[in-house]
């Protein structure tokens, strides 16, 4: 069974409550979706600089590494002692004593240039200088010459491929150096102040060594530990607030960083996730490749190393302090809401009450006892209700002298009938000139959407004006340019209109609001033909009659409109009923009742269709019964 809530105590508790609930969840919503957009821009423009700013220092230590392969592979020493150290290596099996000296001699001489490029700041970990024979002479944490097979290296490929540009691994155990330290056990201080261990992993930068003649002579291998050109990157994201992850990438979708400990292969697919963008720094909102909840990730590649440095986030986590203000002020607003409809609930009885006592009142009322009847005393402390009830008894002294007035109230009813009609007109206008405000301002038509808003104004005025319902023709003509001169700034040279009227009719007294509608009417439907669109208003005065012709040239009248709106009048004329029109209604049949309110059988409504196209509607009414009027 459905429930009316027809008291007012039941109206006002129930619309304060849906109303304060809607505007909670409004503003609840409203303000985490743009705090949580705002704190989520704010996070990336953080992340954003935090990744430049560790691209930019990996990529110094990167240059520290490539200034000293590019020293190595430019220094006349460092060329000079290696073609003799190739010269030595032609006939290896044949070399004397003195030459193997020289050959230690020469090979020494290398890594004590290798150790002067280095410097004593320990700019990189390893200088290696490869020959293609597989000899190999560095120096830096390990001063040694080794016996390897080239080809075997796992960036030989790749470093032969640049033919002489850098070319950066990934990071990987050096084998050699470890098995040094291992054989040097009695200086393994050294190595570990150095921060070499075991299980140190290296990042290898490697070119070619030309001769004059741009001939492949050898590889430079330069080693750093990764712990140096990684430092302080767990530090400094454990120092951001919340919890980030960092994930370096090279070019060919290697993990460069975390080197020192094992992740899930999953965490790859953060590279794959932003693989697809296009700029060199962004933010995206993807999903976690483990666990599947939500993450901010900013990325930020290096043109000059080719690493993609990227940090992850949990939206969750970025989010908790929005979330939880936004239950905090949830549930005060929730608090709020309860005091408020208690206070309404109280307020609506005490109003309730005292409207219930005059309402019995009401119906013991006896028209015979309305002097002997003892009026009801109401105990609120309302002043409204206290002049209500004054209000009801003035009202029962005055019923029984009213009862000789009902002529008049019987005209009253008339002019309350033309008012009710007349009010149905105004926001059928007003919605059709909104619509048409509206799409001025879409076309950016400025000039004209404030010359159309102030023509608005003043009509805005007449038809809100509280005088009488019957106006001078002049006025209602003026009233019709303005809104004529509206429609001119919307369809400019595409509309024409005249007016036709003759000057004796501006004294005449019709109802408010008659002429305006027709016009706007023929602009409606006389729209729907290609432009040019033509309108023009005629008023004459013909035996005893005033008449106004609206002409438009568009389609004119169908038949089936004509046969409606002929069944509808003579609904009205048979049973006497006001049609219950809406805004955006038939306005004719509007003006056709007021018509008939105001001359009744005396008064004068035609539409038609010409022969040449185009709608006419004329309408008029008696002379005699508007001046009988005026003298009433």
């Amino acid at each position: 069974m459905k429930i009316r809530l027809k008291t007012i105590q039941a109206n006002l508790f129930f619309s304060y409550s849906a109303l304060i609930i809607a505007s909670i969840l409004i503003f609840a919503v409203f303000f985490y979706y743009y705090t949580s957009s705002l704190l989520k821009n704010r996070v990336s423009e953080s992340h954003q600089s935090l990744c430049e700013s560790i691209s930019e220092k990996l990529d110094a230590e990167v240059q520290k590494m490539n200034t000293v392969s590019m020293s190595v592979c430019y220094s006349s020493l460092v060329k000079s002692h290696f073609y003799k150290h190739l010269s030595y290596n032609i006939n290896p099996d044949s070399e004397s004593n003195e030459r193997k000296v020289q050959k230690y001699f020469n090979a020494k001489e290398l890594m004590d240039i290798f150790m002067a490029i280095i410097g004593p700041s320990q700019t990189v970990s390893q200088i290696n200088l490869y020959d293609f024979k597989g000899e190999m002479i560095g120096a830096g944490i390990s001063n040694t010459t080794a016996q390897i097979v080239l080809p075997k290296k796992f960036w030989y490929q790749k470093v032969l491929a640049q033919n002489g540009a850098k070319y950066i691994t990934a990071p990987h155990p050096d084998n050699l150096l470890a098995r040094v330290r291992r054989i040097n056990n009695d200086s393994d201080s050294i190595y570990v102040s150095l921060g070499i261990t075991d299980d140190s992993k290296y990042i290898s930068l490697c070119r070619v060594l030309f001769d004059r003649d741009w001939t492949q002579q050898g590889i430079v291998e330069i080693e750093q530990n990764c712990d140096t050109i990684f430092h302080g990157l767990d530090d400094l994201m454990n120092r951001e607030s919340g919890k980030k992850s960092l994930y370096v990438f090279n070019d060919e979708g290697d993990l460069l960083f975390p080197y020192n400990r094992k992740i899930d292969h999953r965490y790859y697919d953060y590279l794959k996730l932003t693989h697809h963008q296009t700029s060199q720094t962004g933010s995206t909102t993807i999903r976690n490749p483990v666990n599947h909840t939500r993450e901010i990730v900013t990325y930020t590649n290096s043109q000059y190393s080719g690493w993609r440095v990227i940090i992850a986030q949990s939206q969750k986590l970025v989010l908790a302090p929005v979330v939880t203000f936004t239950k905090i002020v949830v549930f005060s607003c929730v608090g709020l809401l309860l005091l408020a409809l208690l206070i309404s609930y109280a307020l609506a009885k005490k109003v309730t009450t005292p409207i219930q006592r005059i309402h019995r009142a009401i119906k013991k009322l006896d028209l015979e006892m309305l002097f002997t009847q003892t009026q009801p005393k109401l105990t609120s402390d309302l002043n409204e209700l206290e002049e209500l009830n004054v209000a009801f008894q003035n009202m029962s002294v005055k019923l029984k002298q009213s009862m000789d007035a009902l002529l008049l109230s019987q005209s009253q009813e008339m002019q309350s009938k033309i008012m009710a009609l007349q009010s149905q007109m105004n926001p059928h206008f007003l919605y059709n000139t909104l619509a048409t405000i509206s799409i001025m301002a879409e076309e950016n038509m400025k000039e004209g959407v404030i010359t159309l808003c102030k023509n608005v104004s003043h009509m805005l005025r007449y038809i809100s004006s509280h005088q009488a319902p019957l106006v001078k023709i002049e006025t209602e003509l003026e009233y019709t340019e303005k809104y004529l001169e509206c429609m001119k700034f919307r369809y400019r040279d595409h509309l024409t209109y005249f007016f036709q009227i003759e000057p004796r009719m501006n004294e005449i007294q019709i109802p408010k609001l008659l002429i305006q509608p027709l016009v706007e009417n023929a602009i409606k439907h006389g729209t729907r033909n290609a432009p040019p669109w033509h309108i023009e208003i005629w008023g004459f005065i013909e035996n005893q009659r005033w008449r106004i012709t609206v002409k438009d040239n568009g389609p004119g009248f169908s038949p089936e409109s004509i046969a409606n709106i002929a069944k509808r009048t003579k609904e009205i004329d048979e049973r006497g009923l006001l049609p219950n029109l809406e805004v955006n209604g038939m306005a004719l049949l509007n003006i056709y009742i007021r018509l008939k309110l105001v001359y009744r059988e005396k008064m004068l409504f035609q539409i038609e269709t010409p022969s040449e196209g185009g709608a006419v509607v004329t309408i008029g009414g008696i002379l005699e019964n508007m001046e009988a009027q005026n003298g009433e």
